[in-house]
């Protein structure tokens, strides 16, 4: 029996130690820097010394410096990939960035404080947006949520060893995650911890900046090695998987009472390239066969299915869109590589997103009845 009064002990200790910290110093509380480190890079259209900061729980924001909502304040937290994340750029050069300033400068007579981060990572796909709003986004409580999903869901899935994950099994982890996030401020401090050893070993390795001028010409060289396929065909269809995780992401958000806005996808992709926009691509696309070269076609008229599935849910679930890939020129002033945009394309970003933004912080004002 001497095992059950070991876990008897310890049980009565962690007991301890949460009363401690829920008395004492509970979460939420300050956000801290994770990481600040000065990079250097030689893509174009970009700057070439910028500083990428981000949060220990992996917001870059220019304003945002605390879990709980400051009163009178607006807070809107952009969800998704590399695109949102844009790790080549400083935060004041961030599309989120720039819509926060104008927002500022548009709200300032208001009295209202306006906060805008951005919550992203390479590689990531729809549903992790769904376990962002599920496990990370409720103590942020943001008053509007804009997503950008679409170009890792396309081209990652679908590969020989591609399986539509089950989604009960999503929500039973999710449950449980996120019953020990709202009552254990042990598993919070873990939780942080965990982040952000995760993001400074990311950044000794590289990894953090996956798409900078050190890390491109070897994916541009791989990707000039996979087998030309001019209309792959994939079955199962990954965009089945795409379109019952958007679905599933706006109403997440809608529940934890967010407003959405959903920005369609843009990418450099087009029917026909110039061999200098060929030459920026570097985005494979995994199939049954193996990784492969698209055609320009293809891969636009897949982009345009995908950015078709969000415009849908969209209309359907009473959610803003934005038709972004129609609205951002496709050239190499606007985009580095497949997707990720240079200065001028995040200021041009913000400049489309901009009137939609504007107008659902509007409504959200008369919600909540902020006086000026």
């Amino acid at each position: 029996m001497r095992w059950w009064r070991a876990i008897a002990v310890l049980l009565v200790n962690v007991a301890v130690l949460e009363g401690l910290l829920w008395t004492l110093c509970p979460l939420p509380f300050s956000l801290q820097r994770a990481v600040t480190k000065p990079l250097s890079q030689t893509l174009p259209g970009l700057k070439p010394h910028i500083v990428f900061a981000e949060d220990a729980f992996g917001f870059r924001s220019r304003s945002m410096r605390t879990i709980r909502k400051p009163p009178r304040t607006i807070r809107i937290i952009c969800l998704g990939a590399s695109t949102t994340q844009q790790p080549t750029q400083s935060t004041e050069d961030l599309w989120s960035a720039i819509v926060e300033r104008k927002l500022q400068e548009r709200f300032q007579h208001r009295g209202v404080r306006i906060e805008v981060a951005a919550l992203g990572s390479g590689g990531l796909t729809v549903f992790d947006g769904v376990r962002h709003c599920e496990l990370t986004l409720p103590p942020y409580e943001p008053d509007i949520v804009i997503t950008l999903w679409g170009v890792n869901d396309l081209a990652w899935h679908g590969g020989s060893d591609y399986r539509y994950p089950d989604p009960s099994r999503t929500a039973t982890t999710a449950g449980w995650k996120r019953t020990l996030r709202r009552y254990s401020q042990l598993y919070r401090r873990f939780r942080q911890f965990e982040r952000v050893i995760k993001v400074r070993r990311s950044l000794q390795e590289g990894s953090s900046v996956e798409w900078s001028s050190e890390s491109l010409p070897a994916l541009r060289a791989s990707y000039v090695q996979y087998p030309a396929d001019e209309a792959p065909v994939r079955d199962p269809d990954p965009i089945v998987e795409f379109s019952d995780g958007i679905k599933r992401l706006i109403g997440c958000l809608k529940r934890q009472g967010s407003d959405v806005i959903v920005l369609a996808q843009p990418v450099l992709w087009k029917a026909a390239l110039s061999e200098a926009e060929r030459k920026a691509l570097w985005f494979f696309v995994n199939t049954p066969q193996g990784r492969v070269r698209p055609s320009p076609r293809w891969l636009a008229r897949e982009m345009d299915r995908y950015n078709e599935v969000q415009r849908q849910h969209a209309a359907r679930l009473g959610a803003s869109y934005v038709p972004l890939d129609r609205l951002i020129p496709k050239t190499l002033d606007d985009f580095y590589d497949d997707c990720h945009v240079t200065d001028q394309g995040s200021a041009a970003v913000a400049e489309a997103v901009w009137p939609t933004v504007q107008q659902v912080v509007e409504q959200v004002l008369e919600r909540r009845s902020f006086s000026p």
